[in-house]
């Protein structure tokens, strides 16, 4: 589970997988695009469901924002199976049951929302974690945001 490094602002890793609707849904992280790439055949088992590989562009936590602008302005040529995205920004919720848990939870229940400017889902990330922390204010919320670089249909 890479949930913990994935919202590590100091790790500087920035690609990641993330499985649309399997466990475990962020199999891999890793800091070159060509190590995803080489290694997700054989260590992914296929199945229903797609495979995005994602780049790691901010994250939210507590309200304060860290922005990788380095991963986000350096454009990678798309030449996986997928089709330009025009909704190419993408949020994931992240929690802690309470704030002295080493634990950090990936929220699948909630959607993960898509957006075709990293503004919106700055501004939807920021509105999502003050009704959450408003809503449950024991737990600790995080939001990641990655931007899509790949889509396989992973069957």
């Amino acid at each position: 589970m890479l949930e913990k490094e994935l919202l590590d602002e100091k790790d500087n890793r920035k690609y990641f997988v993330y499985m649309t609707n399997r466990s475990p849904h962020f199999p891999m992280f890793e800091d070159q695009l060509k190590n995803i790439e080489n290694r997700m055949y054989e260590e992914i088992d296929i199945g229903y469901t797609n495979l995005w590989v994602m780049k790691r562009i901010g994250i939210l936590k507590e309200q304060k924002w860290t922005y990788f602008p380095e991963n986000d302005l350096e454009v990678i040529e798309n030449s996986g199976h997928n089709q330009e995205e025009k909704h190419n920004y993408y949020t994931f919720l992240f929690l802690k049951m309470d704030a002295d848990s080493p634990f950090i939870l990936y929220s699948s229940f909630e959607k993960v929302i898509s957006f075709s400017t990293l503004e919106e889902a700055v501004e939807n990330a920021t509105e999502l974690l003050k009704k959450k922390s408003s809503y449950y204010p024991n737990r600790v919320f995080y939001v990641l945001c990655g931007k899509l670089l790949k889509n396989y249909t992973w069957h």
